[in-house]
């Protein structure tokens, strides 16, 4: 009876895997295309400011200068300023998350449609778009945060304690990258369970509640 679940639940092809990366790049066009010509608020500025004066590393947000500054040594030689690099790299961040949330929707054992049906809902929501367009810490933080939703379906897929210290790794991660990380703990019950229980057969409305 195992086997016979097994057979019955979504099988993961290239073909579900190549969906993600088009859901991914075309959101990526879009984000740069609706990118800000100015400010929100004063955080923008001030990152600005912190990355011009050489910082590195920023107290809390513990990976954003440090990736701002290595694209900006990519950016800099094509004539990109520092602003339209720093909403580059929110754009490239939301989009890398985009893509994990759909691969953690597959690990879960959603459906190619619902999965994509998924990556978009998250993608075009309005305050996805919002922090992809403009100069903030959150578009850098979702592939930290796609990760650790990665890594919690893929704990309650095999149950294995590797994939346990995984999970926690990356909630780590996600914390030192945006303090609101520390939040996703709250997934660990509905996305594992969700994912541990993906390969019975018939309707499975805990996948839904996991998104």
């Amino acid at each position: 009876m195992i086997s016979a679940a097994v057979q019955l639940a979504p099988v993961d092809t290239p073909a579900r895997a190549r969906d993600g990366g088009i859901i991914a790049l075309g959101l990526l066009t879009l984000y740069v295309a609706l990118a800000q010509g100015t400010f929100y608020k004063v955080d923008g500025q001030a990152l600005i400011e912190l990355s011009t004066n050489g910082w590195v590393h920023h107290p809390y947000h513990h990976f954003y200068l440090g990736e701002l500054w290595l694209l900006r040594g990519a950016c800099e030689p094509l004539g990109l300023g520092i602003y339209r690099t720093a909403c580059l790299l929110s754009a490239l961040g939301t989009a890398a998350g985009v893509l994990l949330i759909h691969c953690a929707t597959r690990v879960v054992g959603l459906g190619r449609a619902a999965c994509n049906l998924a990556a978009l809902a998250f993608g075009l929501s309005p305050g996805v778009m919002f922090f992809a367009s403009i100069v903030e810490v959150h578009g850098p933080f979702l592939p930290f945060a796609g990760v650790a939703a990665l890594a919690i379906a893929w704990c309650g897929k095999t149950l294995h304690w590797r994939a346990a210290v995984v999970a926690g790794l990356s909630l780590t991660l996600a914390y030192l990258a945006h303090p609101s990380g520390a939040l996703m703990g709250a997934l660990l019950p509905s996305l594992a369970w969700s994912a541990a229980n993906g390969a019975r057969p018939g309707p499975q409305p805990l996948r839904w509640r996991a998104l």
